[in-house]
């Protein structure tokens, strides 16, 4: 998508999209990749999620084969440190006066301890105290049955009570915090979300 508006650049601005796996966060972050490169934007994308970490993924076999309370215990704390370097990332993007794209935000960390754990969440109140200065953060929700068809469209195996746990974990975690977050019904196709994503940027004037 090529746009005439020339959107000014705004130091500490971060973009944060939130919800299961399947419902179009990154294709969101790269459709806005575009779009920021189109009109010379600067932009750094970061994946706020300790599943993306080497170690976490390792953590997460061993606990699978047995859920220790040493490995439970280390996932928790390399998580902790994972949220710690976001705010490192968030401290450095400000001082480059760049536009932080997130998939996933600081929470999300909250959901995937209680899938990996099994236990019941709590919002840290670090996170939870966190200012929203400059900081828009938008969850996608969409029917499990969409959610299927993409991830199958991927090429990915689909485990449905696996996703059926996550997006419950989200809609407590969505209406738990509702003031922090813009809904976006992302049960339409991209371009469509695309375009209410564009739209909440630009008439917010936060890009």
């Amino acid at each position: 998508m090529k746009s005439s508006i020339k959107m000014p650049q705004h130091s500490n601005t971060t973009i944060s999209f939130s919800g299961a796996d399947g419902v179009g966060k990154s294709t969101q972050i790269m459709l806005l990749k575009q779009y920021f490169e189109n009109n010379g934007i600067t932009y750094r994308i970061l994946y706020a999620r300790a599943g993306y970490n080497k170690i976490c993924l390792s953590l997460l076999k061993r606990i699978n084969k047995r859920p220790t309370v040493l490995n439970r215990g280390l996932y928790r704390f390399i998580n902790y440190m994972q949220i710690n370097y976001l705010f490192g990332v968030l401290k450095e993007v400000k001082k480059n006066n760049q536009v932080l794209l997130m998939d996933r935000t600081l929470i999300d960390s909250v959901v995937d301890e209680s899938m990996v754990l099994k236990k019941e969440f709590k919002i840290p109140k670090i996170i939870r105290g966190r200012k929203k200065t400059r900081e828009i953060r938008i969850y996608l929700d969409a029917d499990i049955d969409n959610i299927e068809k993409r991830i199958k469209n991927r090429g990915e195996k689909f485990n449905y009570e696996y996703v059926e746990t996550q997006l419950a974990l989200y809609l407590r975690l969505f209406e738990l915090n509702k003031d922090q977050f813009i809904y976006i019904d992302a049960n339409r196709d991209e371009e469509s979300v695309f375009k209410d994503v564009l739209n909440i940027l630009l008439v917010g004037g936060k890009i």
